[in-house]
């Protein structure tokens, strides 16, 4: 039964050395969080040919163009996980494509955004050249017979904040 007024949080914590807490906060909406997508690829299989696949089959319900949060490795709902907290990195994917990729995570967020705009999805699925402001990605190990993958589309009204109370 919806409950109506969004509870329960869905709350995730670290416990770390030190006399601070970080508190990170999403106010994620439905309609894109409705839109998540996850697969236990074959260790061969391609990350960028399954979410090409993804992708489109989400419509427009998480209301592009917004951010896309893959997350790759570890167990099902390590990589959901993953993506989620993906979702927390501020945009800068212009900055990356300026000063280029330093490791393959860098690579594959700049070879999906390019691949996923050109898709022509667009804004609200109407068509058009931006589907996706920024991809982000994060990884983790996993065991050498699976590559789960998940991705969770945030919508443009990202709401987030992040504040340290010491």
């Amino acid at each position: 039964k919806n409950t109506g007024d969004n509870t329960p949080a869905v709350i995730h914590y670290e416990l770390v050395p030190g006399d601070t807490v970080e508190v990170h906060v999403a106010a994620k909406g439905g309609g894109s969080e409705a839109k998540s997508k996850f697969a236990m690829l074959n260790p061969s299989d391609s990350v960028i040919d399954w979410v090409l696949s993804a992708v489109p089959q989400m419509g427009a319900g998480w209301c592009p163009p917004g951010m896309l949060g893959i997350g790759i490795g570890g167990t099902a709902e390590k990589a959901a996980v993953l993506a989620k907290e993906s979702l927390m990195d501020p945009i800068d994917i212009q900055e990356l494509r300026e000063r280029g990729p330093s490791n393959r995570i860098e690579e594959l967020r700049l070879e999906l955004f390019d691949k996923v705009n050109r898709l022509g999805i667009g804004a609200q699925g109407l068509g058009g050249l931006t589907t996706v402001l920024d991809v982000k990605v994060k990884d983790y190990p996993t065991h050498a017979a699976n590559k789960a993958v998940a991705v969770i589309p945030n919508c443009a009204a990202t709401r987030h904040t992040h504040f340290t109370l010491d």
